[in-house]
């Protein structure tokens, strides 16, 4: 399923290569394992980026990362390390992640020391909402509200990531799980993106899409060192779990994910305005 969005570049984005700050907020495909409560955010450092003993704690494989692991690596040996505050939480829905922001980002955001122009806020949830049924106009209502909260903190850069074809999962067929609320969720995820983009005229607004990375896989497995037989099955190359993909999955994942903030070049006349970025296929 392609993403109807129109990635929106503004004068704070100077470029993937060189952002700073990685907050992210989300559900288990983002959780690195650390206890938010007792989060130190002195931890985080270029050594230990991402606050915890890497890989952390994640959904997949023990001792393997998932995307957000391998990006804090991939950066580690570069000039500008990342710094990756990872506020994600398994289980959490959309309520969840307004936890996250008004519980332990927002009190804490100042000893961070972020800029508009180098942190890149990061927002990957939804999976657990529709597996819940929740309303998906009202959660992302919800969420959309959230990131208008970021922006009057100074956020000014932002990546969405949509669901994926969780019906397509072990669970999800096991449970005879169909598309269309997956999808729902995905179109409403984009159609309030692009409003909240025409509103806050600062803010970059960008959204990769999960779906068509699982899609892609899922369609041709063996393009990606895996097999077919893969597909359905849990503790082999796709999925860890039932509902959890591997770190294998992951590190395509987050070579996707890099690749897709590469492309999207900064602003040349930095003194305003607004260009097109390009689509998570690159085009």
């Amino acid at each position: 399923m392609s993403v109807p969005f129109r990635n929106v570049i503004r004068k704070c984005w100077k470029g993937f290569n060189e952002t700073r700050h990685l907050v992210i907020f989300g559900d288990s495909y983002s959780d690195v394992g650390f206890d938010a409560c007792g989060y130190d955010i002195d931890e985080v450092t270029e050594d230990n980026p991402l606050g915890v003993e890497w890989p952390g704690n994640p959904f997949c494989e023990t001792n393997q990362p998932n995307w957000v692991g391998y990006i804090a690596r991939d950066r580690k040996e570069s000039d500008n390390p990342l710094l990756v505050f990872d506020y994600a939480v398994g289980g959490h829905t959309v309520q969840g992640v307004i936890n996250q922001v008004n519980d332990y980002f927002t009190p804490n955001q100042e000893s961070i020391q972020w800029y508009p122009n180098d942190t890149l806020f990061v927002t990957w949830v939804g999976i657990n909402d529709v597996g819940s049924f929740v309303d998906p106009e009202r959660a992302i209502r919800e969420l959309i509200s959230l990131q208008k909260d970021l922006y009057a903190l100074g956020g000014r850069n932002f990546l969405f990531i949509d669901v994926p074809p969780i019906d397509r999962s072990p669970a999800g067929l096991d449970l005879d799980m169909t598309p269309d609320r997956y999808e729902e969720w995905n179109s409403t995820l984009s159609t309030a993106l692009l409003k909240f983009s025409e509103k806050h005229d600062e803010a970059t607004v960008l959204l990769f899409s999960a779906w068509d990375t699982f899609t892609k896989i899922l369609d041709d497995p063996a393009h990606y060192g895996m097999d077919e037989e893969d597909e359905h099955v849990t503790g082999r190359r796709i999925w860890f779990d039932d509902l959890h993909p591997s770190t294998w999955v992951h590190k395509v994942l987050s070579g996707e994910i890099m690749s897709f903030l590469r492309s999207q070049s900064p602003l040349v006349n930095e003194s305003g305005g607004e260009r097109e970025g390009v689509d998570a296929s690159g085009s």
